[in-house]
């Protein structure tokens, strides 16, 4: 029991910095009882070598325990959110000790309350928020997803219009400006020439086929010709 007790007691400054979590009955009043224990023993044990001179030892053993306070007041505070935390009420309940005596006596009824099973107002809380962060993640999925199949949809029309190539036949004889293509590594110049559509594609056919241009370079360029 003593060395529960203890651990109780180490566990309440390793917690100092958690406010989220949930304490049970028996470590808050056990970290409470221990509290009251060494407050009183540090400030008797330190004074105790002024006993000769009474205010000098009440002036130092108050200022003990004040100072111990001080080192233990953060550590009590979380301990406190979890046990209310823990009776499924929220940090807020604190508030109830601004109110003299009656607020006092409620938020001690409220640390006495037995551990409330299943879920709690505060875990609620996080759990709301724990929905809107996944449905944020969610839509920036489904625009990843829906951007990536656009992608893949313009891919696809890319590669079909090599087989799209074959039923073109313009017979309209249309004056095409002078039009000059510029690659990373070549440069190929239709110049004078009155070309038609389904001509200018067979243009480039036969450009790809000789290694002049890219597989990339023939669709985009398909691409641009087909949407004049």
């Amino acid at each position: 029991m003593a060395k529960t007790s203890l651990k109780v007691y180490k566990d309440m400054f390793a917690r100092t910095f958690d406010f989220k979590g949930k304490s049970n009955l028996l470590e808050y009043w056990y970290a409470v009882l221990f509290n009251v224990l060494f407050g009183f023993l540090s400030a008797f044990l330190i004074s105790i070598i002024f006993i000769y001179d009474f205010e000098v030892f009440y002036r130092v053993a108050i200022s003990v325990s004040s100072l111990y306070e001080v080192v233990t007041f953060l550590p009590m505070l979380s301990l406190t959110c979890r046990r209310l935390h823990d009776t499924g009420k929220t940090s807020l309940s604190l508030l109830w000790a601004l109110i003299p005596f009656v607020g006092t006596v409620i938020l001690i009824v409220y640390l006495a309350s037995p551990s409330q099973k299943g879920r709690s107002i505060f875990t609620i809380f996080e759990d709301v928020n724990e929905i809107q962060t996944d449905k944020f993640n969610d839509e920036k999925n489904k625009e990843f997803y829906d951007d990536k199949k656009i992608f893949n949809t313009q891919i696809d029309k890319s590669e079909n219009i090599e087989t799209q190539n074959q039923t073109i036949k313009d017979d309209s004889h249309q004056n095409d400006k002078q039009e000059t293509i510029t690659f990373d590594e070549s440069k190929v110049e239709i110049a004078d020439i009155v070309l038609s559509r389904g001509e200018q594609i067979e243009k480039l056919q036969e450009m790809r086929d000789k290694g002049e241009i890219t597989d990339e370079e023939y669709r985009s360029k398909v691409l641009e010709i087909l949407k004049k």
